[in-house]
């Protein structure tokens, strides 16, 4: 009974997303905002929501899911609900855009999340208990985060969040850039295997060098005003330790969005420096999430002026899994991405001078801009499935993905909120970290 109401929901699901595409198709790409059809295309997605959640029966409601659909809820349609108010230019920062997009770009928001969720509820074949037995050993790693970690304080990397937040300099040393996604990705890897090791073994004794170094580097850049490193660290600490050992409520979930929110305003308040008034302003906080919802009608727009970029906009997250290789190749980093693209393409169509910021982008904009609707169906179902596959190996201790697992976890903030190959280069380095580990702990157990 149970089983046959789970595929019913499902098949609503999928029958939603098909309404969502048929609105899209029929529907004029620009056309009068409609708040009717806004609400339409709301609406779609809560009940979509609902029903998908109802279908996976969530124990633990700290994952990928619940905090993806949070932040994509805010950044696809939360701005929309103050059209025609006061706040509404604010919310982007008074950078004008074409308000004829704003009913496709909901629809599409919605056929992406249903996508989405069609990947995430795809029957795989049977997850299989891991055969990897053995406790893996972290000494090496945590020596080389170590030394990392010195050499970067010593370079003067966490300064660099200090210039850059007080615009007193833009110090962007590629060496010191490269230092701190190494450490960030060791720091991945040492997370997922000590709890790896602990839920393999009960009497194993969880290392506390390299949880230290990372506790430093945690509080150090939050208290230059990184906001961005410290969130990837606690999200996936936190996604590892309720996926293996204890799973978060959604009441307890709930509880730390709320503290998670006014620790990150209270980081924002403090790197502000002189300028409180504006860093306390609480609005400002939403900003960071509105600012982004523009970019899916600049990209609708910028298709329709200059079609699609066929995937060069995505490529800058694939080069970067080779430090320097855009450099090498003679590859403008400045000017390939779709958050660059867009930012430029809405100041060569603004005729007031402003200072030039980044403007950002977003998964579906992204996606959109280089291979348009089906584009958007196609990657955001493989980024369902590829979910679905690695929390399910993951959670039966698969090591690899349980590495995977933590790269996942840590983006599921800021993953709408930019480009769909993002994570690749860390996802890369995180599992050549771990594969690393697996040799050395092959090594040791030879010697012995």
């Amino acid at each position: 009974m149970k089983n046959s109401l789970t595929k019913q929901r499902i098949n609503i699901i999928v029958i939603l997303f098909l309404y969502s595409l048929f609105w899209f198709i029929i529907t004029p790409r620009k056309h009068m905002f409609e708040l009717s059809d806004f609400y339409g295309s709301f609406s779609v997605f809560i009940l979509g929501s609902l029903l998908y959640f109802k279908a996976v029966k969530k124990n633990n409601y700290f994952d990928f899911d619940t905090i993806f659909v949070c932040v994509y809820f805010l950044v696809g349609y939360f701005p929309t609900f103050f059209y025609g108010a006061a706040i509404y230019p604010y919310l982007f920062l008074h950078f004008p855009f074409d308000e004829a997009y704003i009913n496709s770009s909901s629809w599409l928001f919605t056929i992406g999340i249903l996508s989405y969720y069609i990947g995430r509820v795809t029957k795989l074949s049977p997850v299989q208990d891991s055969a990897d037995n053995g406790i893996i050993n972290t000494e090496l790693s945590s020596l080389i985060l170590i030394s990392l970690f010195f050499v970067y304080i010593f370079l003067g990397g966490h300064h660099r969040y200090e210039s850059i937040y007080l615009n007193s300099g833009n110090n962007t040393n590629g060496v010191v850039v490269q230092i701190e996604i190494l450490i960030t990705a060791f720091t991945f890897v040492i997370m997922a295997t000590e709890l790896y090791n602990k839920k393999r073994s009960k009497s194993y004794k969880i290392k506390k060098i390299p949880f230290v170094i990372i506790a430093i580097l945690f509080l150090l850049l939050l208290y230059v005003g990184n906001r961005t490193v410290p969130s990837y660290f606690i999200l996936a600490f936190l996604g590892i330790y309720s996926l293996l050992f204890r799973s978060i409520s959604f009441t307890r979930m709930c509880v730390l969005i709320l503290l998670g929110i006014v620790g990150m305003w209270i980081v924002g308040v403090h790197r502000g420096g002189n300028d409180i008034a504006v860093q306390s302003n609480m609005a400002m906080y939403a900003v960071d999430m509105t600012i982004n919802t523009r970019n899916t009608y600049v990209a609708m727009e910028y298709v329709d002026q200059y079609g699609f970029t066929y995937g060069k906009t995505m490529l800058y997250g694939i080069l970067g899994i080779i430090p320097f290789l855009s450099s090498f190749l003679g590859v403008d980093k400045d000017t390939i991405g779709s958050a660059e693209v867009l930012t430029d393409f809405t100041y060569k169509n603004i005729t007031v001078d402003r200072d030039y910021i980044g403007l950002g982008t977003n998964i579906i904009a992204d996606i959109y801009l280089s291979f348009g609707t089906i584009g958007v169906i196609f990657f955001m179902f493989v980024i369902g499935l590829l979910v679905n596959k690695y929390t399910k190996c993951a959670a039966k201790l698969n090591y690899y993905s349980l590495v995977i697992f933590a790269v996942i976890m840590s983006v599921s903030v800021f993953g709408v909120r930019t480009g769909v190959t993002h994570p690749s280069r860390m996802i890369v380095w995180a599992l050549l970290i771990a594969y690393l580990n697996k040799q050395y702990t092959l090594v040791k157990c030879r010697k012995k």
